[in-house]
């Protein structure tokens, strides 16, 4: 008798299953299934982190269960790291598949934290490993890039802010553990969790960096530091993780490489930071021309098209000073202030003959 194995997807979903008359004829020897956790192939390698949501396994193991796909079930395991839960959660499916149901399936989950990081750490360690799991089944960091949310919709800030949040919420968490569970609690949720926030933040800023030079904006220099900021943590994460959590016991499981895909295949040398472009930094001194958005300009205090200075006096940029970036004030306070003066400049949209004009300045 010969045994057909049904293939999981890259993404967790079991390809075909065949109806019970079509079985009886095709293979006598049953069925079975091959899953994946990990994955090297198109359309993109998936090898970097736990991508595979909870409820999707539980999921796709009933419906080969319920199809009578039950006589083998083999699970692609990858390095076994980092994949910790997920391959205990197939196995005890497979040795099970209806112990868990839609209501119970997260005690899975708890049970695993509990025999972790101990029962009084258990519902929060659940709850993150959950939620981590359901953001990263969103989209892989392989696949992930600056084109893959909406950015004028608001939805790229709106799932960055998510998963800001979750790094927050592990840290919080991780701070609060007593020491034996620390490295545990970093290999199984606190790494995974700031990694993939981390990325989530560095495309976001990608996004945006690319919208404000289009527009000629100079917050796109801002931005284009964040990219460069972003790109460095996520190697020093990885340092983290191989040379400093438990003593080093790990060196080498986080190399893979995650940014920089151009096709399904790991195939180049390194990481490789991505597309940045920056406003000519000889605007600093002047120059800025702004296009109406939406109907509206929104321009920063330094942000001038020209300046000029009295005979003793100099327009002086104060950073960090007031709501956002800066402020500027004629220095030194007690010179004359004969023919200074500051200017801003905008294209105005045709048809438009009168504007509202709203200027923040100190009462002093």
């Amino acid at each position: 008798m010969t045994l057909l194995s049904y293939l999981a997807t890259t993404i967790g979903g079991i390809c075909a299953v065949f109806r019970e008359e079509r079985k009886r004829i095709i293979r006598a020897g049953g069925y079975g299934i091959y899953y994946h956790v990990d994955y090297v192939g198109a359309p993109r390698n998936s090898k970097t982190i736990n991508v595979s949501p909870i409820q999707n396994i539980w999921e796709q193991t009933q419906l080969a269960y319920d199809y009578g796909v039950d006589k083998i079930w083999i699970v692609n395991v990858g390095d076994l790291k980092p994949m910790e839960y997920p391959i205990p959660l197939f196995l005890n499916m497979a040795w099970n598949p209806k112990n868990y149901t839609n209501e119970n399936l997260l005690q899975h989950t708890r049970d695993f934290c509990a025999q972790q990081f101990g029962d009084n750490q258990a519902d929060e360690a659940a709850r993150i490993l959950n939620l981590y799991s359901k953001y990263n089944g969103r989209v892989t960091p392989e696949m992930l890039d600056a084109q893959t949310y909406n950015l004028e919709s608001g939805e790229w800030k709106q799932v960055s802010d998510e998963y800001l949040k979750l790094e927050a919420e592990a840290l919080r968490q991780y701070v609060s553990l007593n020491p034996e569970y620390k490295d545990a609690y970093k290999q199984l949720i606190l790494y995974p969790v700031q990694m993939m926030a981390n990325l989530y933040e560095m495309y976001y800023a990608q996004a945006m960096n690319h919208k404000l030079y289009k527009e000629n904006n100079p917050e796109a220099n801002f931005w284009a530091d964040k990219v460069e900021s972003t790109f460095k943590r996520d190697a020093d994460l990885s340092y983290d993780y191989n040379h400093v959590m438990s003593g080093g016991k790990w060196n080498g499981m986080m190399i893979q490489k995650k940014i920089g895909y151009t096709s399904w295949n790991d195939n180049f040398p390194k990481d490789t930071l991505p597309k940045i472009y920056r406003i000519n930094s000889a605007n600093k001194s002047g120059g800025y021309v702004f296009t109406a958005k939406n109907n509206a300009v929104v321009i920063e205090a330094e942000h001038y098209f020209e300046s000029k200075n009295s005979p003793s006096a100099n327009w002086t940029t104060i950073p960090y000073m007031g709501r956002t970036l800066s402020g500027v004030a004629l220095m030194p306070y007690n010179k004359e202030v004969t023919n200074a003066s500051v200017s801003y400049k905008m294209n105005i949209p045709e048809g438009i003959d009168k504007v509202k004009v709203h200027v923040v300045v100190k009462s002093t």
